[in-house]
């Protein structure tokens, strides 16, 4: 298992904010599974009964599995197969792994090679085109960061590695600055808790865009041309997301006249 974890990029790393609440809570229980190596065999029954042994009630084999997704699309997990089973590697520096290896840990499959270093790579290159990339998402709001490189050894075919069909290509930082620069300013309030709350709402959906599309489509319609933003009343961000106010339907600020039959 790893011989320790890192406490400062679990508190402040930005791959970790990308990750919902309870997947970055569920985090120590799920690296500390992973053997000598960082490596976990990706068996979530097996998970679940050796880090939640305890634990009542045990988290489901769904919840263990949306969590390694959300590890795998914010490029803290590596997903591969060997001998048509999945593992995960975690992207860890050696002095926290563990310096004396099992027998066991050692007949692990490692991450294929060439696909794991540009993996790696992908990540690094990512967070320098980021700036450009989001501005390009703010404006035209794509299906994706086009601009943004997709990563290797993860996604659903936009990957040029072995991905085995987890991550969307939906970039959720790019996605968060479109909803950010579209809300009213007066309710662009407390940035890195938005995100948080704004990630455990699009992470829990499998189409992730479409959500996108609907929460962004009702703050620059509806809610744009509302009585309640025209007097000021404005929610902050975190607060609009966390009522799921989108699907409201806001009286507008100016009632059309209705059209009477006949004249």
């Amino acid at each position: 298992m790893f011989l320790d974890l890192d406490a400062d990029g679990l508190f402040n790393g930005n791959r970790w904010r990308r990750c919902s609440n309870a997947a970055r809570l569920h985090a120590p229980y799920l690296m500390l599974v992973a053997n000598g190596y960082g490596r976990i065999e990706i068996d979530p029954l097996r998970i679940v009964a050796r880090a939640y042994a305890t634990f009542n009630p045990r988290p489901t084999e769904e919840d263990v599995l949306a969590w390694i997704r959300e590890y795998a699309d914010a490029k803290l997990l590596f997903l591969y197969e060997y001998d048509r089973q999945t593992w995960g590697q975690w992207d860890t520096p050696q002095r926290l792994l563990a310096k004396y290896k099992l027998a066991a840990d050692k007949r692990s499959p490692a991450p294929p090679e060439p696909e794991f270093s540009k993996w790696k790579s992908s990540y690094r290159a990512a967070s320098a085109a980021l700036p450009k990339s989001c501005e390009v998402f703010s404006k035209s709001s794509p299906k994706h960061c086009e601009n943004l490189p997709s990563g290797v050894g993860v996604g659903d075919g936009n990957g040029d590695g072995i991905g085995v069909g987890v991550g969307d290509g939906f970039d959720i930082d790019c996605a968060f600055e479109a909803i950010w620069e579209a809300y009213p300013s007066g309710g662009r309030t407390d940035k890195p808790i938005a995100l948080s709350v704004y990630t455990d709402v699009i992470i829990r959906t499998l189409d992730r865009e479409k959500l996108h599309r609907e929460i962004l489509d009702a703050i620059n319609g509806k809610w744009k041309v509302s009585k309640k933003w025209a007097d000021g009343y404005v929610k902050n961000l975190t607060n609009y997301l966390k009522g799921q106010c989108w699907l409201e339907d806001p009286e507008p600020a100016v009632t059309p006249i209705p059209k009477i039959s006949g004249w």
